[in-house]
């Protein structure tokens, strides 16, 4: 066994700051007091606390490109106007191929500039990595340019969580064959891989020999945070009435999660249970999904049974959650989301799609209700959890014993912690390589050639 000491960790996350499951992560590491970085181009809205965000959508390169391109933008767009000019005075011929030169060479410029962008996108990102003097760079979605980099760089000690979406190519996505070899090279040099469920163990274990490097890590929750509690005053902000009873859509509103069949459902749901009220949340919305699903609403008659309840904060979720009788997530594919954990830890039942990572960690009436994605089913699944009281407070006492059994965040997350410790006392930190970045050019040229 590698002792280890318990001295605070400078740890340099990747990942995007405006995801409520990496900021709980990122934070509980700097609320343990640890130095923590986060390298993000989606910085959270109000700051993590005790985490240093570096914004590399601002970095200095990138900054610096965009001005260029700008400057470049307004010195054609000046050509353009004096050749207008000159037209209308007669001297057309002499100034057309000036005026039209930036629009010929355009398409030949666009992949020279989106190079020359990456380029420099990858120094900012070096720069940035190297300020921070991490003794681990622990990426969260593997599946991105930024997380790429620090395979491709050769960054050590390297932890890579797997998050679902990143490693699913044949369910998620519109990967491209770069992305995909990409992240299994990522994942080849990591050190260190955490997933969600066994289901994503054997889906990164497909990709390539890494079991012996990968652990399943739920993360979990915060058990403070996420409990049943009173949710009255945000009932009244939503505009709900005393007694109706809310099935909570806190999904992302985008059409893969399939919120269009929730809606259809609710049509059914209104006979049996007039006072049932669908509440979907509008994080990350799909403005026309949006519109759609609201034309919807108003075709079926359902404007008082379903409300739109905008994006809330990350401290009103357990009051979303508390708030809600049911809750349900229907998409086609999933790892093992933190909605559902989050749901679990407030007692508010979840009903599902049947995907076998759901049934790692819950089972039909037992801590669940699973649905096919069909209205009909869907519509049985509501009305059945909304009228059947001794089953809805089984599930709901059932999903808490299991949150704090299996996803307390910080059991899950202080087992990293000892993980990162191990590693941070056996390798010694860096940031690049070149001989890792040569060896990486050379493999996809290789490929390529064999392509």
């Amino acid at each position: 066994m590698i002792s280890t000491d318990v001295r605070p960790l400078t740890i340099c996350a990747v990942g995007a700051g405006s995801s409520t499951h990496i900021a709980s992560r990122v934070r509980w590491f700097a609320e343990r007091g640890h130095r923590v970085f986060l390298l993000t181009t989606s910085p959270s809205p109000s700051g993590i606390p005790g985490v240093t965000e570096v914004d590399l959508s601002a970095a200095p390169l990138v900054a610096a490109e965009a001005s260029l391109l700008g400057a470049g933008r307004r010195c054609r767009d000046w050509y353009r106007r004096r050749a207008a000019r000159l037209r209308r005075g007669g001297g057309a011929g002499r100034v057309q191929t000036i005026a039209e030169a930036p629009t010929i060479a355009e398409s030949s410029r666009r992949p020279l500039r989106e190079g020359i962008h990456r380029v420099l996108s990858a120094l900012d990102f070096l720069y940035a990595l190297r300020r921070c003097e991490p003794e681990i760079v622990h990426v969260h979605y593997a599946y991105g340019e930024h997380a790429w980099l620090t395979g491709l760089f050769g960054c050590r000690p390297l932890a890579v969580t797997v998050m679902g979406g990143d490693v699913l190519f044949e369910e998620q996505g519109s990967p491209t064959a770069a992305g995909k070899w990409l992240t299994v090279r990522l994942l080849r040099h990591a050190d260190y891989i955490t997933t969600q469920s066994d289901f994503l163990t054997a889906t990164v274990n497909r990709l390539g020999d890494f079991a012996v490097k990968t652990e399943r890590v739920l993360w979990g929750v915060s058990l403070d945070t996420f409990r049943r509690r009173d949710a009255a005053s945000l009932r009244l902000a939503l505009g709900l009435r005393p007694g109706s009873r809310v099935v909570l859509s806190a999904k992302i509103l985008q059409p893969f999660y399939r919120i269009d069949l929730v809606v259809e459902a609710m049509a059914a749901v209104r006979e049996s249970c007039p006072d049932a009220v669908l509440v979907v949340t509008e994080y990350l919305a799909d403005p026309a999904y949006r519109e759609e699903i609201r034309r919807r609403v108003a075709e079926l008659d359902l404007t008082e049974h379903v409300v739109f309840g905008g994006v809330l904060t990350d401290d009103e979720m357990p009051d979303l959650y508390s708030l809600a009788t049911v809750s349900i997530a229907i998409p086609p594919s999933d790892g093992m989301p933190q909605a559902l954990l989050e749901s679990m830890a407030c007692e508010t039942p979840q009903i599902l799609t049947r995907l076998p990572r759901y049934e790692e960690l819950v089972q039909h009436e037992e801590s669940a209700y699973f649905v096919d994605p069909d209205p009909e089913s869907i519509a049985a699944g509501i009305t059945r959890l909304l009228e059947d009281d001794a089953l809805r407070s089984g599930i709901a006492r059932q999903g808490r014993r299991i949150v704090e059994e299996q996803a307390n965040l910080d059991e899950q997350a202080a087992r990293v912690e000892r993980r990162l410790r191990e590693l941070a006392a056996a390798t010694p930190a860096r940031t690049f390589r070149l001989p890792a970045l040569l060896s990486a050019a050379a493999a996809y040229a290789s490929r390529q050639r064999s392509a």
